[in-house]
């Protein structure tokens, strides 16, 4: 009797951690935060990260078109795709116009970084990026805009984000 007992508490223990380990569901994606977002930081304090964050991942301000002061933060353009894996890296970042059937080269984005105080201890961070694909054809190449899916805002203010608090 002892064994039967010592077999069915084995079994269910057994059991129970492999049905632990087993998962039917999909992991759930994280979704996109909310652009504009409101932060707990005051302005000067997230525009300072901001600065610091995007010399950190090697991104130059276009001092011409930047006003910190006022909280407008704008990017030159990076380019960040060229070579084969340009049609799906522009597909996976936006939504281009004929993607399949242009003969496209490389991808760049621009960040705009707009900052605004909501009071003393608050502002709202709004980030947008302008995402080109340059094609070529026999005239020569051309940068066409395509519309953002958001990812690449998502992550810049994740990463800001991570820094402020």
């Amino acid at each position: 009797m002892k064994k039967i007992a010592l077999f069915i508490v084995v079994l269910f223990f057994m059991v129970s951690i492999s049905i632990a380990q087993i998962s039917f569901d999909k992991p759930k994606e994280k979704g996109l935060l909310p652009n504009p977002y409101t932060s707990t930081s005051p302005r000067d304090v997230v525009v300072d990260a901001a600065i610091a964050m995007l010399k950190d991942m090697n991104i130059d301000l276009d001092n011409d078109k930047s006003k910190k002061e006022e909280g407008i933060l704008v990017a030159k353009p990076v380019i960040f795709t060229k070579g084969t894996l340009t049609v799906s890296q522009l597909e996976h970042f936006s939504h281009c116009p004929a993607i399949e059937s242009r003969n496209w080269s490389r991808g760049r984005y621009t960040l705009q970084m707009v900052i605004e105080p909501l009071d003393p201890s608050r502002s709202k961070i709004n980030v947008s990026a302008k995402i080109e694909g340059e094609r070529q054809n026999m005239t020569g190449s051309s940068w066409v805009q395509c519309e953002s899916k958001g990812i690449w805002e998502n992550m810049i203010l994740d990463t800001l984000l991570k820094r402020i608090n």
